[in-house]
């Protein structure tokens, strides 16, 4: 079954619907997510940069025994020519690196290093970049669907950096709100309270958690907590094995309300630019994965299919996948 295409506008991105279809009873919807850099004023930039980073891309296809580390890899010397990029390499991979990559007008990193002009163009236009960015608008069109006339919203990031996807979309919400953010890293969640009060969040309105939602018992202590409408992990599956990945999985479906909804990443096993993201760039621990792997460990978990949608943004960086429970 396929459905006609929608818009949907908002101050900070648009996200047009190509096409939504329904296969084995789980909803597919394929979309096109934009933001101000990929319009005309930023045109000549992201052309010319898509075909400096295909050349890279295609060198490192036709080489593949040139690990990140191999000693003639001129693309990893090529990849960090820009001053900064090494600086924010280090937050790799963790929050501040996603943080700067969701506002590529910043001019200075988290530490203080002033941002180059090559450096601020890898994150406006590098696949990566657009990826990271249309995988959150998606879920952010996602959850508004199902949540825009709720009057008050509660709201679980798991595995959550500084926040900045979800308070990103939580700025469509009318409603009020309340926040609870997990992470095992205690500075970013520090810096997620300074960053909420910039959104104009107030301090009672958000808790801060330091854990490991992969550990079955805080999980389910976070969930009990936190009673969630929507739960969001926009950065952690893609960095867990399979048996990891299931049993998280369980735990979330177990203890999610029937009226909430889950939504969550991986990377795509076909990333446009993945050799560059690997053995370029050198982003740890990512496990990209086919759709059809995730939904059979979405499966596993005891979702039905027809609780299942899967966001597919045409950057074909990241899959987005919103759960619902009977």
């Amino acid at each position: 079954m396929v459905q006609k295409t929608e818009n949907f506008i908002s101050d900070a991105f648009s996200i047009h619907v190509i096409e939504t279809r329904q296969e084995k009873k789980v909803t597919y919807v394929r979309l096109h997510a934009d933001d101000r850099f990929g319009r005309r004023r930023h045109a000549l930039e992201r052309k010319a940069f898509g075909v400096f980073t295909g050349a890279l891309e295609a060198y490192l296809r036709r080489r593949p025994h040139l690990d990140f580390n191999h000693p003639k890899n001129i693309i990893r010397r090529i990849v960090y020519l820009p001053p900064a990029l090494k600086s924010w390499a280090a937050y790799m991979p963790g929050g501040f690196a996603t943080f700067h990559v969701h506002n590529p007008d910043h001019t200075h990193l988290h530490n203080g290093k002033k941002i180059d002009y090559l450096t601020r163009n890898l994150f406006r236009h590098s696949s990566d970049a657009i990826g990271l960015r249309s995988r959150a608008y998606a879920m952010s069109w996602f959850i508004y669907r199902h949540f825009s006339h709720h009057k008050h919203i509660r709201w679980l990031s798991i595995a959550s950096g500084t926040g900045q996807p979800t308070f990103d979309a939580a700025r469509l919400f009318d409603s009020s709100k309340t926040f609870y953010l997990a992470d095992i890293n205690m500075q970013a969640l520090d810096f997620a309270r300074e960053l909420a009060r910039v959104y104009g969040i107030e301090d009672q309105q958000l808790m801060t958690i330091n854990a490991d939602v992969t550990d079955a018992k805080k999980s389910e202590l976070l969930f009990n907590e936190a009673q969630p409408h929507i739960t969001d992990a926009m950065g952690l599956f893609e960095y867990l094995d399979e048996a990891t990945a299931v049993k998280l999985l369980k735990n979330i479906r177990t203890h999610m309300p029937t009226d909430g909804v889950f939504v969550f990443t991986n990377m795509h096993a076909d990333h446009p630019q993945l050799q560059v993201h690997k053995r370029g760039l050198g982003w740890p621990g990512v496990i990209p994965r086919t759709t059809g792997e995730v939904l059979s460990m979405v499966k596993k978990a005891g979702f039905l299919p027809e609780h299942t949608t899967v966001l597919l943004p045409d950057d074909n960086v990241y899959a987005v996948y919103g759960l619902t429970k009977a």
